[in-house]
């Protein structure tokens, strides 16, 4: 098995989705029900087998048995999250897999991962053999279908005037921009995040300002200026050369609020941001 790491997640991609966990973890373990079957299995890609660790607190809710433990001793395992559902086709079952990083769960699309996805079955199918379980877990991997998805300009056109109509819809009242963009983003380029960044005429960083709960311009000393950047700072690249993308700063890489090209439209929880943005002036939609 290749071993993933942060250096090759992103290679020819755009962005990655990720969530950033909390300190403790909580896993389901596996149950067969009339319902179907989901659980979580921990996979050492150094070793090639289950993760064996005793450190972890077994808790019931709901009739849901679940391991709770630190989520840094996750770190550069495999989660394989599987869901079988008996009450629709297997069209509804799941088989996903995820790596842990510094208490980040990335996604792999199977589509750039098959050999991880293959790897992880294999295991599965050598680790459990015998248990009644693995005829669940091969359903849902047999199902498993290219997750790629195509680039549509001009859908990705249409659905960005839809979202600007109820943006336009959004300035005639008056409003305030929530702080909890962050919280909302999914997909970010990992492999571009810097520390500081040099504003323009075409590049312009917002900074939330927590008097007036909006965000401002931060405007440069000089034509052109290096600006320090700061958690959830917004950057607006407004190239004539390209359609404009809008981007927030983490330390973890740049989240994509807008990019046309790779297909990050914005969404509803966003709609009071993009109305700040254009009432300052920045036609970015």
């Amino acid at each position: 098995m290749r071993i993933i790491s942060k250096n090759n997640l992103c290679i020819n991609r755009p962005y990655i989705n990720l969530k950033k966990l909390p300190r403790k973890s909580s896993l389901r373990v596996g149950e067969i029900t009339e319902v179907g079957f989901k659980s979580t299995y921990i996979i050492n890609q150094h070793t090639q087998n289950l993760s064996i660790n005793k450190n972890y607190i077994l808790q019931f809710s709901e009739g849901i048995e679940k391991i709770t433990l630190d989520t840094e001793l996750l770190n550069e395992l495999l989660l394989v999250e599987i869901n079988y559902s008996s009450r629709n086709s297997n069209k509804s079952s799941k088989f996903k897999v995820y790596l842990v990083l510094d208490n980040i769960k990335y996604s792999l699309p199977f589509s750039f991962f098959q050999d991880i996805y293959d790897n992880c079955m294999n295991i599965l199918a050598r680790e459990l053999d015998g248990k009644e379980e693995l005829t669940y877990i091969k359903e849902c991997f047999n199902n498993l279908e290219n997750d790629e998805i195509s680039i549509d300009i001009k859908l990705n056109l249409e659905r960005l005037q839809e979202f600007k109509d109820k943006v336009n819809y959004k300035r005639n009242i008056y409003y305030f921009v929530i702080n909890n963009i962050a919280a909302t983003t999914s997909k970010y380029d990992i492999n571009t995040n810097p520390k500081e960044i040099l504003i323009s005429d075409t590049l312009k960083v917002l900074r939330y300002n927590c008097s007036t709960r909006l965000y401002i311009i931060l405007e440069p000393i000089n034509k052109a200026i290096k600006i320090k950047l700061n958690e959830t700072d917004i950057i607006c690249n407004l190239s004539e050369i390209d359609f404009p993308t809008v981007s927030i700063y983490t330390d973890y890489g740049l989240g994509k609020l807008l990019d046309v090209k790779n297909n990050v439209i914005p969404n509803t929880n966003t709609l009071s941001l993009f109305a700040n943005i254009l009432d300052l002036g920045l036609e970015v939609l």
